[in-house]
């Protein structure tokens, strides 16, 4: 999932979900919003932490999940 994605694609699909009330579909569509959110803080962690020459742990960068929206 990549930033342009997630806007261009994803928003609004969640956003129509939501103006139908498909609570199954919203909730599938979270966990991938969700997926993207925590990758994305943990890219820009660990940029940071090179950035100041520290350790960091990454758990979830460079991990794929497929989801079936």
């Amino acid at each position: 999932m990549t930033g342009r994605r997630f806007g261009d694609e994803l928003g609004p699909t969640y956003l129509e979900a939501v103006e139908a009330r498909d609570d199954d579909r919203c909730a599938t569509l979270v966990e991938v919003i969700e997926h993207y959110l925590v990758t994305d803080l943990e890219a820009n962690l660990a940029l940071y932490y090179g950035d100041i020459g520290e350790e960091f742990e990454s758990v979830h960068l460079g991990s794929t999940v497929e989801f079936s929206v």
